[in-house]
């Protein structure tokens, strides 16, 4: 029958209309739900509406206007791990191929002067000094020790290598720390110049007070004659303690602890005035009162000239062995350093044509 609807399947068909008449609106498939019966249009009728369609999506972002401006463009936060990983990858990648190698150390470690004979040696004939003044006073008698060539060459010996350390220490620790902008290096000249100056002090100071003493009993002279003489052993203690002072601000600049070099000279200074004290306190006045001998003016002189001398010369011992042990560990330290750079610079990859013509035109 005409104008009937027939259901197949669930699918509606919609019945021709006559010919001259409006067309219905088309209805798609898709809006048609199955088993349902579609309604026709009208004819005559307006067609409906039609539903908002979505806006079309680009097919990719169009990319942000360049800065104006010099600042500098921050990329995109990476959106998850391992976006994260193949940044650092290629951060790192960059960085091994293009990062120019460091070394610890430019140069390999300098050559030293071996210190070590020079401090047994010293430790030996200072020891030989303590007993040969002893023997000489137990053997000559009052006023040979002075004039004795054997104590004169022993105490010269001594006098001479511990210069000649002292020379050769300053030599070392200029070479492991060279002088900066605002600090002066380690100078060989300064420290004998030093203890020259310290050695030369007491015998000014002896030759200052013999000839003040003449005047003593004066009395118009006798404040004078103080006066000259304490000032001359104020400069004769300040020359003494000068070399001192240099070499504990040199093994401070090092890395040795300073208060070792400052002991070595009040351990010493402390030794030689309670030795005085002792003699003039009690000894002294006990010796006379027996007479005095050969062997007890012999104790005399130990006491008043081996305790000093023995604590100077285990001081000497202290402070020139912790000195050279620092640089010997410094020296230690710049061979390691050294051997790490040689050994790091043999696993460099080698520089490729880009990398070596950029090297070459620097």
């Amino acid at each position: 029958m005409s104008g009937e609807a027939s259901s197949n399947n669930g699918e509606a068909t919609a019945l021709p209309e006559p010919s001259g008449s409006t067309l219905p609106f088309p209805v798609a498939a898709s809006t048609v739900a199955p088993g349902s019966v579609p309604v026709l249009p009208i004819a005559g009728a307006p067609p409906p509406p039609l539903s908002p369609q979505p806006a079309p999506t680009p097919l990719s972002p169009t990319p942000p206007p360049p800065p104006t401006s010099g600042a500098p463009v921050v990329p995109d936060r990476p959106s998850n791990d391992s976006d994260v990983n193949a940044d650092i990858g290629a951060v790192s990648h960059v960085a091994d191929h293009s990062g120019a190698f460091v070394p610890l150390r430019s140069d390999p470690p300098p050559r030293l002067l071996a210190t070590w004979w020079l401090r047994y040696l010293l430790l030996l004939t200072m020891t030989v000094c303590i007993a040969v003044v002893v023997m000489t006073e137990y053997a000559i008698g009052p006023g040979g020790v002075a004039e004795a060539p054997l104590v004169i060459a022993s105490h010269v010996l001594a006098a001479v290598l511990l210069v000649a350390w002292s020379v050769c220490a300053m030599f070392d620790a200029d070479r492991l720390v060279p002088a900066t902008r605002y600090h002066r290096g380690s100078s060989c000249t300064v420290a004998a110049s030093t203890w020259i100056g310290a050695f030369a002090a007491p015998i000014g100071f002896v030759a200052v007070l013999s000839r003040a003493r003449t005047r003593f009993d004066q009395a118009d002279g006798e404040l004078q004659a103080v006066s000259i003489a304490i000032g001359a052993g104020v400069f004769a203690l300040v020359l003494v303690w000068l070399p001192f002072g240099y070499l504990a601000g040199q093994a401070r600049r090092i890395g040795a602890p300073r208060r070792v070099v400052v002991l070595w000279f009040f351990g010493s200074l402390l030794a030689a005035v309670g030795s005085a004290a002792i003699v003039i306190l009690g000894l002294n006045e006990l010796l006379e009162d027996a007479g005095v001998t050969a062997l007890e003016r012999a104790v005399q002189t130990a006491v008043i000239y081996g305790v000093p001398a023995f604590v100077f010369a285990l001081s000497t011992w202290r402070a020139t062995t912790v000195f050279d042990e620092v640089i010997d560990i410094r020296w230690r330290r710049w061979r390691t350093e050294w051997e790490m750079t040689l050994l790091a610079l043999a696993t460099q990859p080698a520089p490729g044509p880009e990398l070596a013509d950029q090297r070459r035109d620097d």
